[in-house]
């Protein structure tokens, strides 16, 4: 996320070093867009953390799961 906001930031000044005063003005409009992808991303990015954590999670729980029911069959077996 760092890294996309210091490209934003680069790519915002780039585009006010070659714009005049009038059209600063309507890039007002255009950085609260790119503040409101900013979020979007940001949303997106921990939503996909927040599978991947989820997947680990279940996937180590399973393989536990698995040990255990195995060490219990074994058990009655005997």
């Amino acid at each position: 996320m760092a890294k996309v906001k210091v490209l934003s930031n680069q790519r915002l000044e780039s585009i006010i070093e070659n714009q005049t005063l009038l059209e600063r003005q309507e890039l007002s409009v255009v950085d609260k867009n790119n503040i409101s992808t900013l979020i979007l991303i940001n949303f997106w990015v921990r939503i996909l953390r927040l599978v991947i954590i989820i997947l680990n999670i279940s996937y180590f729980l399973g393989f536990a799961w698995y040990i255990f029911a195995d060490l219990v069959m074994n058990e009655w077996s005997d």
